[in-house]
């Protein structure tokens, strides 16, 4: 569209990518520190000894790496775009810091947090982000404003980065978007699902496989 356009223009463009990790959180702890997970005790323990690393995870203990994941010596992303004249705003999933707020995105160069801490996903996707039927219930992220019951989060997070877009506009500005819905529990609103489960109705059994190559694979999920 032509205001896309008109931001990679303006802005700068990522025209390839690189992954340091398979796994998510090795993976964003290297985007955000420029520095191979590993050196920072990522991925955990249970890996590095399914990596035959079992020593490894002592050695980042006594360095006190994995306590906060991203270590506040680092310089972050956010730092870097900060420390060069600009806005800052993080919004969404973090999963780095503690529980007590340390080595949140206000830590790492961000002006501006909203609805991250140091959980990496949501007990519900609805407001207001908890689920009663947990056993142990976490606190929702920290939002800037507060939402009607049943709100989607993916909708509240794109709406909060809108308005601190909006407040940057005139500054040059890094925002991160980072959306929890790629986590469990999988959820969506009704006016979302309902038109790919009437779709779903209307398969025959016979429907629900096709041949392809010689084998017979599903064309619809449950």
């Amino acid at each position: 569209t032509p205001h896309i356009d008109a931001l990679a223009a303006e802005g700068v463009r990522f025209t390839n990518a690189y992954a340091a990790h398979p796994k998510c959180g090795p993976a964003r702890l290297a985007l955000f520190s420029g520095v191979f997970p590993a050196r920072f005790g990522s991925p955990l323990f249970r890996d590095l000894k399914t990596y035959g690393m079992k020593n490894a995870f002592s050695c980042f203990q006594k360095r006190n790496y994995r306590k906060m994941r991203l270590p506040l010596q680092v310089t972050s992303m956010g730092d870097a775009f900060r420390l060069n004249g600009f806005r800052t705003g993080y919004h969404g999933k973090w999963h780095f810091g503690d529980e007590n707020g340390l080595g949140s995105p206000l830590h790492h160069g961000f002006e501006v947090s909203v609805g991250a801490n140091h959980r990496g996903a949501v007990q519900s996707h609805f407001s207001p982000y908890v689920n009663a039927n947990h056993t142990k219930q976490n606190a929702p992220p920290p939002m800037r404003s507060l939402r009607p019951d049943g709100t989607y989060m993916t909708d509240h997070l794109t709406d909060e980065t809108i308005d601190t877009i909006r407040s940057f506009r005139q500054d040059p500005f890094f925002v991160v978007l980072s959306h929890y819905a790629v986590h469990g529990p999988i959820e969506a609103p009704s006016h979302r699902v309902e038109p790919y489960e009437k779709k779903r109705s209307s398969f025959d059994a016979t429907d629900l496989h096709a041949e392809d190559h010689g084998a017979f694979v599903r064309t619809s999920q449950d």
